[in-house]
């Protein structure tokens, strides 16, 4: 099953068995449209058919079909939902998911910065956290520094320009 793909996190579950769920996605109604998701649970990946959707401003509500109270559902707290790739929504050309961009090396000047270990959400845009020798940089997901990507060759190439831009100034 390696062709699974994070889409959210369970962060806490209702009475009647109803999960509160954290999107990794920015595209919340996606969860509308799933018929089952899988969950690990005691180190084996499992389907659970989903019943019923509730989006409510940001937050998304899920149901599963037989997970009619606390009890029943607990155990799921803060486990990951994974979908196959197959039904991950398509991207306009210039987005990507975040899974494509992790592991990605970046270049500048075709000169290796180094590789893409986290993307963080800021409320103006997303930000690579890129590892180099013994570097971190903070690269804002904008066109003004980024010249291309190619998800299938993990590779970032960044637009030319002085090397030491982002160096501390003293």
């Amino acid at each position: 099953m390696n062709d699974l793909v994070l889409i959210g996190e369970i962060k806490a579950v209702d009475d009647d068995g109803w999960l509160s769920i954290f999107s990794y996605s920015d595209f919340p109604d996606r969860f509308k449209e799933l018929k089952s998701v899988f969950i690990e649970v005691f180190g084996v990946t499992k389907s659970f058919y989903i019943e019923n959707v509730e989006l409510n401003g940001s937050k998304i509500l899920l149901k599963f079909r037989n997970f009619d109270t606390f009890e029943d559902a607990e155990f799921l707290n803060g486990r990951k939902l994974l979908i196959h790739s197959a039904e991950m929504i398509e991207l306009p050309d210039d987005q990507f998911f975040i899974h494509d961009l992790i592991g990605s090396e970046v270049f500048r000047n075709d000169k290796l910065l180094g590789v893409i270990d986290d993307v963080l959400s800021t409320p103006a845009n997303d930000v690579l956290v890129i590892h180099g020798n013994d570097d971190e940089l903070l690269i804002p997901v904008v066109k003004d520094f980024i010249d291309r990507f190619d998800a299938f060759n993990k590779k970032m190439i960044l637009k030319p320009g002085e090397d030491n831009i982002y160096d501390d100034e003293d």
